[in-house]
């Protein structure tokens, strides 16, 4: 569906599933013969590579830190957490999701603003605070499927373990551009984190 094509076609299937993310040679073979009785001459390979295994992740957004755990990602407390899937999948179904995090507490999947008004998304947004120390996990239902019909690759559980490091060091102005007037007493607000104390 949604192919255009110019001119007679043929429509081939396997008679067997291809494993993910993997070449496939369709021989067009010597002596296949037009409506018009005209043959080919001699083996055309045409490859292809199917579609790599549905999959989700879970990664925090923003700023991340250095870590020094593998099985953990380092990220900045206060960002917001990202579900990103390998394939696109129905909103119907994505808006359904839930991430859990420290002490039970939840929060649903939201859109991010340019995906609103599409019927399929290829990754949700989860509004939720990200303290130190902290693991947080999406169940995602055993029907939930890609667009072209297949079930998460890696299981029904998709979990992000957040590190203890603490927040880097960080100097910001609080806009683009800023108007000082030369008749008063100037002053420039700047924000700072973590930096050494003559800097302040």
């Amino acid at each position: 569906a949604g192919v255009k094509q110019s001119g007679p076609a043929v429509l081939l299937q396997a008679q067997q599933p291809f494993p993910p993310d993997t070449r496939i040679s369709l021989i067009w073979g010597k002596g296949i013969q037009s409506t018009s009785g005209v043959a080919t001459e001699e083996d055309q390979i045409l490859q292809f590579t199917t579609r790599k295994p549905f999959t989700a992740k879970l990664h925090c957004r923003g700023e991340l830190l250095p870590s020094g755990h593998e099985d953990r990602q380092a990220c900045v407390p206060g960002n917001t957490i990202e579900l990103e899937f390998s394939a696109p999948v129905a909103w119907d179904q994505a808006r359904q999701l839930v991430l859990q995090g420290p002490n039970n507490a939840t929060w649903a999947a939201s859109a991010y603003d340019e995906d609103k008004d599409k019927k399929s998304v290829e990754r949700v947004l989860f509004r939720a605070p990200i303290p130190a120390r902290s693991v947080w996990t999406v169940e995602v239902p055993p029907d939930f499927k890609d667009d072209a019909g297949r079930a998460l690759n890696s299981g029904h559980l998709v979990s992000l373990a957040v590190g203890p490091e603490t927040l880097s060091p960080f100097i910001k102005f609080p806009g683009a551009w800023t108007v000082l007037k030369a008749t008063t007493d100037p002053a420039l607000p700047v924000s700072v984190r973590n930096v050494e104390p003559q800097l302040k």
